[in-house]
């Protein structure tokens, strides 16, 4: 049965874990061996338990029904359960968590526009060709309806540009240097991704020197070299691509990578020859025609090469699939794990009612309500479950806050994230033993006290 659930599972498992797992390698000797093996053992040492306690039995004593029951180990089924909702709560913390950070990281401003920007692969078009019409191209595709902004540049938002680049300032020896990412842009670069200015301007089509010299910092870079953003403007600097560069602006600090690491000190200068994508900002009206578009005007304008495009925010979030997957997996091991946890809180609840049954038939007798009895039978598995919440809540903030140092942009480790799932566990567990409790309760009393 476990097979065939697998078989029909599979394609299932290699969406949620982006793997490409066959049957094939599930029938592997080794797979198989290893598979009948744990088996063997697990069967071994759930049979064991219940065999010794069986062998302890003295016989003329069970035939009389003088037999005590195995109340004696209770304390070992008690922690069976306290340790699978121990985990459970880990799990679903876990979930909560990653989920949380999540969708931090998918709602947290950028610093840029990343809403209705189509981005174009140039790495598809003829190079010489795309170098040589550049302008004539940004400027057909401006003219195209529902289009407000064309740019192009060697790394998007999401991408990286040239790393690792030493740069040199004018008037400092050559030794000190300092490592920024470089980025070619076109001089629309900041207006088509709505980026701010903390000093200076922005690239000007209009005075010829900016194209050849000018350079735009972020925050970051600025940081760097010891600079405020006012001061910056002006200076010149030299980098690889770059011989006499001169200061026009600042940028605000954006997030070019994301919310996994800091913001890296940024340049950027303009260089057609090294684009390799195209961003147009479409506007209000409808997407999928403003696409169509740009499509038939590339193939009209480089026939026989493909068009390929995503959109600016859905490449920005293929960042954290890695994220999203691991919510997708933990969350569905901690349904899983709960679901194992109230098999074994209904075992033990039916094996406390069954046990309790003369106790609970006087109690009715002497005139307990429903309700009462209930709450008897409830409070010793819901005492469990809050053990189980002490044990689960510093492993679970451990593990989280462990996790959450990866990230330089991160959500706090809120408490009420964790009173969350101690609640939902504690509902759970009355959800779970709530119809032992009230069958026990509502049993006739009168077939209690007869039972011998």
């Amino acid at each position: 049965m476990a097979l065939l659930a697998v078989a029909g599972l599979l394609p299932v498992l290699n969406e949620l874990t982006e793997k490409q797992i066959t049957l094939t390698t599930l029938l592997d000797p080794r797979v198989m061996g290893g598979t009948v093996l744990f088996l063997a053992l697990t069967g071994l040492v759930a049979g064991l338990y219940p065999a010794l306690v069986l062998a302890r039995f003295r016989p003329v004593e069970t035939l009389k029904g003088l037999q005590a029951s195995s109340g004696g180990n209770a304390w070992l089924r008690k922690g069976l359960v306290v340790f699978q909702f121990s985990v459970s709560l880990v799990l679903i913390i876990g979930t909560l968590m990653v989920v949380r950070q999540l969708r931090y990281m998918q709602n947290q401003q950028l610093g840029f526009t990343k809403e209705r920007v189509l981005v174009v692969k140039l790495r598809e078009a003829p190079r010489r060709e795309l170098i040589g019409q550049y302008e004539s191209l940004r400027q057909e595709l401006s003219a195209l309806p529902n289009v407000e902004a064309v740019t192009g540049a060697a790394a998007m938002p999401g991408r990286t540009g040239w790393g690792g680049q030493l740069v040199w300032v004018e008037g400092r020896p050559e030794t000190e240097t300092v490592t920024l990412e470089v980025i070619t842009v076109d001089p629309d670069y900041a207006h088509t991704l709505g980026l701010k200015f903390r000093s200076g301007r922005d690239y000007d089509r209009r005075i010829p020197t900016d194209a050849s010299e000018g350079i735009l910092l972020n925050e970051a870079a600025c940081k760097a070299f010891g600079w405020n953003p006012q001061e910056a403007v002006g200076k010149k600097l030299r980098t690889a691509g770059m011989q006499n560069g001169r200061v026009l602006g600042v940028l605000a600090d954006y997030h070019q990578h994301g919310l996994k690491e800091q913001i890296r000190p940024v340049l950027t200068f303009v260089a057609p020859y090294a684009f390799n994508y195209l961003a147009i900002r479409l506007g209000a009206g409808d997407v999928q025609a403003s696409v169509a578009r740009v499509e038939q005007f590339w193939r009209s304008r480089f026939p026989g090469y493909t068009f390929q495009y995503t959109f600016l925010d859905e490449d920005f979030n293929r960042q954290y699939q890695a994220e999203e997957r691991l919510a997708r997996i933990v969350g569905l091991f901690a349904a899983l794990a709960v679901g194992i946890a109230c098999l074994g809180l209904f075992g033990l609840a039916a094996f406390t009612a069954q046990q309790r049954t003369k106790e609970i038939g006087v109690r009715k007798v002497l005139g307990a309500s429903v309700t009462s009895i209930v709450l008897l039978l409830s409070k010793d598995f819901v005492v469990l479950v809050l053990v189980a919440i002490l044990l689960a809540t510093p492993l679970a903030w451990y593990a989280v806050d462990q996790w959450l140092s990866s990230f330089a942009y991160k959500i706090d480790l809120a408490w009420w994230v964790f009173l969350l799932a101690g609640g939902l566990a504690v509902a759970v567990a009355l959800l779970t033993v709530s119809y032992q409790s009230i069958r026990a309760a509502l049993a006739n009393p009168v077939k209690s006290l007869k039972m011998e």
